[in-house]
């Protein structure tokens, strides 16, 4: 019976490392890859990202077509709860909306975020409603 008390340590460990959620690890650029599951076109001209400042508790981006500021919100009692109330965008108009269209609803939508292998989600009260790819910074050549 020694192996189930080993899983069964090791499940707790897992457990504590999953609410163990470090709002630093937002911190950077975020490529969007899926919006409810579908997949975002990587060809696009201008590429939807979201930007984290943790610290500022600030985010800016690109919603496919329009540029993207505002914050962030995130709840001491539950680390993995998160909002985005009081985004402002520009207002052009580009052929193509829908992408932009369902970016705002995702930042609307969503209540909590999870991180993991370098993928970012996001999901409303239920259901995975986006999934961000983090954008390692690339050295600057001298």
């Amino acid at each position: 019976h020694s192996t189930s008390r080993r899983q069964r340590q090791m499940c707790i460990r897992d457990r504590k490392k999953a609410s163990d959620v470090k709002l630093s690890a937002l911190n950077g650029e975020w490529k969007i890859e899926e919006v409810n599951g579908e997949a975002i076109p990587s060809g696009m001209e201008k590429q939807p990202f979201i930007n984290f400042d943790v610290k500022k508790k600030s985010i800016h981006g690109n919603a496919g077509c329009n540029l993207i500021n505002g914050g962030f919100e995130t709840d001491k009692e539950n680390p993995r709860s998160i909002s985005f109330p009081n985004v402002i965008s520009t207002m052009m108009a580009c052929p193509d909306m829908d992408i932009e269209t369902s970016f705002f609803k995702v930042l609307e939508d969503t209540k909590s975020f999870i991180i993991k292998n370098d993928k970012l989600t996001l999901k409303d009260s239920n259901n995975v409603i986006a999934v961000f790819k983090a954008q390692k910074e690339t050295p600057k050549k001298e």
